[in-house]
Protein backbone atom coordinates (compact mmCIF):
# COMPACT_ATOMS: atom_id res chain seq x y z
CA UNK A 1 0.00 0.00 0.00
CA UNK A 2 1.08 3.57 -0.66
CA UNK A 3 2.18 5.88 2.19
CA UNK A 4 -1.18 8.06 2.12
CA UNK A 5 -4.53 8.45 3.27
CA UNK A 6 -7.26 5.33 2.67
CA UNK A 7 -10.06 7.69 1.17
CA UNK A 8 -11.15 10.77 0.48
CA UNK A 9 -11.07 13.41 3.85
CA UNK A 10 -13.77 16.60 3.73
CA UNK A 11 -13.50 16.73 7.90
CA UNK A 12 -12.05 19.27 10.62
CA UNK A 13 -8.78 18.01 11.24
CA UNK A 14 -6.51 18.77 14.21
CA UNK A 15 -3.42 19.11 14.76
CA UNK A 16 -1.28 18.60 18.10
CA UNK A 17 2.12 16.94 19.08
CA UNK A 18 3.77 16.79 15.44
CA UNK A 19 0.29 14.71 14.81
CA UNK A 20 -2.62 15.78 12.30
CA UNK A 21 -5.63 13.55 12.44
CA UNK A 22 -8.22 14.37 9.59
CA UNK A 23 -11.66 12.31 9.58
CA UNK A 24 -13.48 11.41 6.31
CA UNK A 25 -17.08 13.27 6.36
CA UNK A 26 -18.06 16.92 6.62
CA UNK A 27 -19.39 18.31 9.72
CA UNK A 28 -21.34 21.36 7.95
CA UNK A 29 -23.69 18.59 6.09
CA UNK A 30 -26.54 16.33 8.33
CA UNK A 31 -26.37 13.56 6.29
CA UNK A 32 -24.65 10.13 7.34
CA UNK A 33 -23.57 8.45 4.50
CA UNK A 34 -22.32 5.42 6.94
CA UNK A 35 -19.33 4.85 5.12
CA UNK A 36 -17.02 7.50 5.82
CA UNK A 37 -16.21 5.75 9.18
CA UNK A 38 -12.63 7.49 8.87
CA UNK A 39 -10.10 8.66 10.11
CA UNK A 40 -6.53 9.74 8.59
CA UNK A 41 -3.37 10.14 11.15
CA UNK A 42 -0.27 11.64 9.34
CA UNK A 43 3.06 11.95 11.57
CA UNK A 44 6.38 11.59 11.18
CA UNK A 45 5.73 11.17 7.53
CA UNK A 46 3.62 8.60 7.65
CA UNK A 47 0.03 7.55 7.21
CA UNK A 48 -2.50 5.55 9.49
CA UNK A 49 -5.30 4.66 8.41
CA UNK A 50 -8.47 4.22 11.02
CA UNK A 51 -11.01 1.82 8.73
CA UNK A 52 -13.85 -0.40 9.27
CA UNK A 53 -11.51 -2.69 7.32
CA UNK A 54 -8.61 -2.82 9.18
CA UNK A 55 -10.09 -1.85 13.30
CA UNK A 56 -13.00 -3.86 13.77
CA UNK A 57 -14.38 -1.48 16.51
CA UNK A 58 -15.15 1.04 13.86
CA UNK A 59 -17.93 -1.29 11.87
CA UNK A 60 -21.58 0.06 11.85
CA UNK A 61 -20.53 3.76 13.25
CA UNK A 62 -21.86 6.84 11.81
CA UNK A 63 -19.78 9.02 9.60
CA UNK A 64 -16.46 11.13 11.28
CA UNK A 65 -16.77 14.40 11.48
CA UNK A 66 -14.18 15.82 13.72
CA UNK A 67 -11.22 15.46 15.56
CA UNK A 68 -9.42 17.05 18.55
CA UNK A 69 -5.78 16.24 20.19
CA UNK A 70 -5.45 15.55 23.97
CA UNK A 71 -1.83 17.41 24.10
CA UNK A 72 -1.04 15.42 27.51
CA UNK A 73 -1.25 12.23 26.25
CA UNK A 74 -2.07 12.23 22.43
CA UNK A 75 -5.74 10.96 23.12
CA UNK A 76 -7.61 11.55 19.79
CA UNK A 77 -11.53 12.54 20.25
CA UNK A 78 -13.74 11.62 17.14
CA UNK A 79 -17.12 13.23 17.01
CA UNK A 80 -19.62 10.71 14.35
CA UNK A 81 -23.34 11.80 12.78
CA UNK A 82 -24.97 9.40 15.28
CA UNK A 83 -22.23 7.05 17.24
CA UNK A 84 -21.39 9.70 19.79
CA UNK A 85 -17.76 9.97 20.76
CA UNK A 86 -15.38 7.95 19.53
CA UNK A 87 -11.71 8.25 21.43
CA UNK A 88 -8.50 6.02 20.33
CA UNK A 89 -5.33 6.11 22.87
CA UNK A 90 -1.82 6.09 21.25
CA UNK A 91 -1.93 2.03 21.02
CA UNK A 92 -4.82 2.52 19.04
CA UNK A 93 -7.39 0.81 21.32
CA UNK A 94 -11.06 2.20 20.43
CA UNK A 95 -13.87 3.45 23.10
CA UNK A 96 -16.88 4.64 22.47
CA UNK A 97 -19.03 7.24 24.40
CA UNK A 98 -22.99 7.65 24.15
CA UNK A 99 -25.82 9.73 25.29
CA UNK A 100 -25.11 10.24 29.16
CA UNK A 101 -26.84 11.99 31.76
CA UNK A 102 -26.49 15.95 31.67
CA UNK A 103 -24.06 15.71 28.49
CA UNK A 104 -24.48 14.25 25.45
CA UNK A 105 -28.22 13.40 24.25
CA UNK A 106 -29.70 11.98 21.65
CA UNK A 107 -31.76 13.92 18.13
CA UNK A 108 -35.06 15.07 19.29
CA UNK A 109 -35.95 13.80 16.20
CA UNK A 110 -34.51 10.17 15.57
CA UNK A 111 -33.60 8.42 19.30
CA UNK A 112 -31.12 6.19 18.06
CA UNK A 113 -28.49 8.73 17.20
CA UNK A 114 -26.21 10.73 19.09
CA UNK A 115 -24.61 13.43 16.85
CA UNK A 116 -21.44 15.54 17.58
CA UNK A 117 -20.36 17.81 14.82
CA UNK A 118 -17.15 19.47 16.33
CA UNK A 119 -14.73 19.37 19.22
CA UNK A 120 -12.19 21.64 20.24
CA UNK A 121 -10.11 22.09 23.98
CA UNK A 122 -10.29 25.17 25.50
CA UNK A 123 -7.15 26.63 27.78
CA UNK A 124 -8.06 24.55 30.46
CA UNK A 125 -8.17 21.19 28.67
CA UNK A 126 -11.96 20.55 28.40
CA UNK A 127 -13.19 18.80 25.40
CA UNK A 128 -16.26 20.85 23.92
CA UNK A 129 -18.50 19.76 21.42
CA UNK A 130 -21.74 20.56 19.40
CA UNK A 131 -24.68 18.05 19.96
CA UNK A 132 -27.12 19.77 17.45
CA UNK A 133 -30.90 18.90 17.48
CA UNK A 134 -30.74 18.14 20.90
CA UNK A 135 -32.07 20.39 24.11
CA UNK A 136 -29.09 21.49 25.62
CA UNK A 137 -26.70 21.37 21.92
CA UNK A 138 -23.62 22.25 23.74
CA UNK A 139 -21.76 20.04 25.94
CA UNK A 140 -18.48 19.68 27.16
CA UNK A 141 -16.26 17.00 28.76
CA UNK A 142 -14.39 18.59 31.82
CA UNK A 143 -10.75 18.06 32.71
CA UNK A 144 -12.53 15.79 35.47
CA UNK A 145 -14.14 13.08 32.79
CA UNK A 146 -17.11 14.93 34.35
CA UNK A 147 -20.11 15.90 31.58
CA UNK A 148 -22.09 19.41 31.45
CA UNK A 149 -24.09 20.88 29.19
CA UNK A 150 -25.89 23.98 28.09
CA UNK A 151 -29.14 25.28 26.64
CA UNK A 152 -29.02 28.33 24.44
CA UNK A 153 -30.42 31.35 24.91
CA UNK A 154 -31.36 32.13 20.93
CA UNK A 155 -33.92 30.58 18.63
CA UNK A 156 -31.60 28.41 16.13
CA UNK A 157 -33.97 26.14 14.00
CA UNK A 158 -33.60 22.44 15.80
CA UNK A 159 -30.59 23.76 17.45
CA UNK A 160 -28.11 22.93 14.63
CA UNK A 161 -24.78 23.39 15.52
CA UNK A 162 -22.37 23.16 13.62
CA UNK A 163 -18.23 23.98 13.96
CA UNK A 164 -16.71 25.02 17.56
CA UNK A 165 -13.57 26.84 18.63
CA UNK A 166 -11.90 28.44 21.17
CA UNK A 167 -10.21 31.64 21.32
CA UNK A 168 -7.46 32.86 23.30
CA UNK A 169 -9.89 34.40 25.90
CA UNK A 170 -11.05 30.96 26.70
CA UNK A 171 -14.60 31.78 24.75
CA UNK A 172 -16.45 29.19 22.60
CA UNK A 173 -17.46 30.32 19.16
CA UNK A 174 -20.21 28.29 17.19
CA UNK A 175 -20.91 28.38 13.78
CA UNK A 176 -25.09 26.88 12.59
CA UNK A 177 -25.51 24.58 9.84
CA UNK A 178 -28.72 26.13 8.82
CA UNK A 179 -27.83 29.64 7.79
CA UNK A 180 -28.37 30.96 11.49
CA UNK A 181 -25.71 33.22 11.78
CA UNK A 182 -22.98 32.57 14.91
CA UNK A 183 -23.18 32.35 18.19
CA UNK A 184 -20.20 33.24 20.75
CA UNK A 185 -19.87 32.04 24.68
CA UNK A 186 -18.38 32.65 27.10
CA UNK A 187 -18.25 30.65 30.65
CA UNK A 188 -16.16 33.34 32.34
CA UNK A 189 -14.14 30.23 33.16
CA UNK A 190 -17.03 28.67 35.54
CA UNK A 191 -18.16 25.83 33.90
CA UNK A 192 -20.42 24.69 36.80
CA UNK A 193 -21.51 28.22 37.14
CA UNK A 194 -24.14 29.52 35.06
CA UNK A 195 -25.10 33.36 36.59
CA UNK A 196 -22.26 34.72 34.95
CA UNK A 197 -22.31 33.28 31.57
CA UNK A 198 -22.22 36.12 28.43
CA UNK A 199 -23.88 35.18 25.05
CA UNK A 200 -23.55 36.64 22.15
CA UNK A 201 -25.68 36.01 18.77
CA UNK A 202 -23.65 37.68 15.40
CA UNK A 203 -26.12 37.95 12.08
CA UNK A 204 -26.65 39.76 9.03
CA UNK A 205 -27.14 43.06 9.26
CA UNK A 206 -26.40 46.99 11.24
CA UNK A 207 -26.63 46.14 14.93
CA UNK A 208 -26.94 42.51 14.54
CA UNK A 209 -23.26 41.63 14.21
CA UNK A 210 -22.98 43.00 10.31
CA UNK A 211 -21.73 39.58 8.94
CA UNK A 212 -22.08 39.18 4.90
CA UNK A 213 -24.07 36.80 5.20
CA UNK A 214 -25.87 34.59 8.09
CA UNK A 215 -25.07 31.16 6.54
CA UNK A 216 -21.72 30.94 9.02
CA UNK A 217 -19.53 28.29 7.39
CA UNK A 218 -16.12 28.64 9.00
CA UNK A 219 -14.28 30.90 11.63
CA UNK A 220 -10.66 31.22 13.28
CA UNK A 221 -8.82 33.82 15.31
CA UNK A 222 -5.69 35.21 14.66
CA UNK A 223 -2.64 36.05 16.28
CA UNK A 224 -4.02 39.45 18.01
CA UNK A 225 -6.86 38.14 19.04
CA UNK A 226 -9.18 39.24 16.03
CA UNK A 227 -12.24 36.61 14.97
CA UNK A 228 -12.70 35.70 10.85
CA UNK A 229 -15.44 34.80 10.19
CA UNK A 230 -16.38 32.70 6.82
CA UNK A 231 -20.04 32.82 5.12
CA UNK A 232 -21.66 31.84 1.89
CA UNK A 233 -20.68 35.59 1.08
CA UNK A 234 -17.43 36.08 1.98
CA UNK A 235 -15.50 37.43 5.29
CA UNK A 236 -16.24 39.49 8.20
CA UNK A 237 -13.71 40.17 10.87
CA UNK A 238 -15.16 40.47 14.45
CA UNK A 239 -12.56 42.73 16.57
CA UNK A 240 -14.75 44.68 19.79
CA UNK A 241 -12.44 43.96 22.57
CA UNK A 242 -14.54 44.30 25.72
CA UNK A 243 -17.33 45.29 23.51
CA UNK A 244 -17.97 42.03 22.23
CA UNK A 245 -21.29 41.46 24.29
CA UNK A 246 -22.61 44.53 23.35
CA UNK A 247 -25.05 44.51 20.49
CA UNK A 248 -24.95 48.58 20.36
CA UNK A 249 -21.13 48.48 19.93
CA UNK A 250 -19.78 45.56 18.38
CA UNK A 251 -20.43 44.62 14.85
CA UNK A 252 -18.18 42.97 11.93
CA UNK A 253 -15.82 44.69 9.80
CA UNK A 254 -16.05 43.81 6.32
CA UNK A 255 -12.34 44.66 4.95
CA UNK A 256 -11.54 45.66 1.63
CA UNK A 257 -8.97 43.51 -0.30
CA UNK A 258 -6.28 44.94 -2.86
CA UNK A 259 -5.58 42.47 -5.57
CA UNK A 260 -3.37 43.64 -9.36
CA UNK A 261 -5.64 46.94 -9.61
CA UNK A 262 -8.98 46.07 -8.12
CA UNK A 263 -10.14 46.99 -4.76
CA UNK A 264 -13.61 44.86 -3.06
CA UNK A 265 -15.37 43.36 -0.07
CA UNK A 266 -12.71 40.20 0.88
CA UNK A 267 -13.52 37.47 -1.37
CA UNK A 268 -17.72 38.94 -1.17
CA UNK A 269 -18.82 36.18 -3.83
CA UNK A 270 -17.03 32.73 -2.66
CA UNK A 271 -18.23 30.35 0.06
CA UNK A 272 -15.84 30.24 2.21
CA UNK A 273 -15.75 26.47 3.97
CA UNK A 274 -13.13 26.50 6.04
CA UNK A 275 -9.91 29.50 7.61
CA UNK A 276 -7.12 28.80 9.33
CA UNK A 277 -4.43 31.41 10.31
CA UNK A 278 -0.54 30.43 9.82
CA UNK A 279 2.98 31.65 12.37
CA UNK A 280 3.58 34.29 10.04
CA UNK A 281 -0.63 35.59 11.26
CA UNK A 282 -1.29 34.81 7.46
CA UNK A 283 -4.65 33.84 6.11
CA UNK A 284 -5.34 30.68 4.46
CA UNK A 285 -8.73 30.53 2.84
CA UNK A 286 -11.05 27.15 1.86
CA UNK A 287 -13.30 28.10 -0.96
CA UNK A 288 -15.03 25.73 -4.06
CA UNK A 289 -12.87 28.35 -6.20
CA UNK A 290 -9.81 26.84 -4.25
CA UNK A 291 -7.41 28.26 -1.89
CA UNK A 292 -6.45 32.06 -1.00
CA UNK A 293 -3.57 32.92 1.51
CA UNK A 294 -4.23 36.59 2.39
CA UNK A 295 -1.40 38.95 4.13
CA UNK A 296 -1.78 39.30 7.80
CA UNK A 297 -4.07 42.04 7.58
CA UNK A 298 -6.53 40.90 5.09
CA UNK A 299 -5.73 43.64 2.62
CA UNK A 300 -3.50 41.34 0.09
CA UNK A 301 -4.04 37.85 -2.04
CA UNK A 302 -0.43 36.71 -1.32
CA UNK A 303 -0.57 32.97 -3.12
CA UNK A 304 -4.26 32.31 -5.14
CA UNK A 305 -3.99 28.18 -5.71
CA UNK A 306 -6.56 26.49 -8.23
CA UNK A 307 -6.18 22.58 -9.95
CA UNK A 308 -5.58 24.70 -12.81
CA UNK A 309 -2.29 26.96 -12.06
CA UNK A 310 -1.19 24.77 -9.30
CA UNK A 311 -0.89 20.72 -8.35
CA UNK A 312 -4.68 21.35 -6.31
CA UNK A 313 -6.00 18.42 -6.41
CA UNK A 314 -9.69 19.65 -6.94
CA UNK A 315 -11.07 22.97 -6.44
CA UNK A 316 -13.26 21.97 -4.34
CA UNK A 317 -11.49 22.51 -0.60
CA UNK A 318 -13.32 21.37 2.24
CA UNK A 319 -10.91 22.19 4.91
CA UNK A 320 -7.18 23.09 5.77
CA UNK A 321 -5.21 22.38 8.57
CA UNK A 322 -1.50 23.53 9.40
CA UNK A 323 1.40 21.46 10.35
CA UNK A 324 2.70 24.37 12.46
CA UNK A 325 6.25 22.84 13.38
CA UNK A 326 7.40 22.83 9.34
CA UNK A 327 4.48 25.00 7.56
CA UNK A 328 3.46 22.32 5.96
CA UNK A 329 -0.50 22.98 4.81
CA UNK A 330 -3.11 20.25 4.56
CA UNK A 331 -5.74 21.01 1.86
CA UNK A 332 -8.77 18.55 2.08
CA UNK A 333 -10.25 18.83 -1.30
CA UNK A 334 -12.81 16.71 -3.25
CA UNK A 335 -10.64 14.28 -4.82
CA UNK A 336 -8.16 13.43 -2.03
CA UNK A 337 -5.75 15.37 0.15
CA UNK A 338 -2.60 17.15 -1.19
CA UNK A 339 0.02 19.60 0.76
CA UNK A 340 2.11 22.80 0.34
CA UNK A 341 4.76 24.05 2.03
CA UNK A 342 4.44 27.27 3.08
CA UNK A 343 7.02 30.06 4.23
CA UNK A 344 5.87 30.35 7.92
CA UNK A 345 5.87 28.50 11.28
CA UNK A 346 4.84 29.05 14.55
CA UNK A 347 7.20 31.25 16.29
CA UNK A 348 9.44 31.61 13.24
CA UNK A 349 8.24 33.96 9.77
CA UNK A 350 10.56 32.19 7.48
CA UNK A 351 10.75 28.63 7.52
CA UNK A 352 12.28 27.71 3.88
CA UNK A 353 12.51 30.09 0.37
CA UNK A 354 11.96 27.59 -1.47
CA UNK A 355 8.05 25.87 -2.03
CA UNK A 356 7.04 22.36 -2.34
CA UNK A 357 3.98 20.95 -2.91
CA UNK A 358 2.83 16.66 -2.71
CA UNK A 359 -0.32 15.16 -3.15
CA UNK A 360 -1.56 12.15 -1.34
CA UNK A 361 -3.40 10.14 -3.78
CA UNK A 362 -6.20 7.51 -2.72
Amino acid sequence: MPNGPGGIATGQAAFQNETIAIPAADPNTIYNSAIKNQLFVFKNEQWKNYTPENTNALKGLADFTSTAIDPTNEYMYIGTKGSGLVGIDKDGKINLQGPVDGGLQVDRDVNSLCTIASLAFDLGLNLWMTNPNTNAPLVVKKKDGTWKNYSVPFDVSKNQFSKIITDSENRKWITTSNGKGLICFDDRRTIDVTSDDQWRYFLQGTGQGNLPSSNVLSVAEDQTGNIWVGTDRGIGIIQCGNDLFSSSKCDATLPIVQQDNFAGLLLANEIINDIKVDGADRKWIASKNGVWLLSADGRKVVYRFTSSNSKLLDNMVYSIVIQENTGEVFFMTAKGICSFRSTAIRRSEEHTSELQSRQYLV
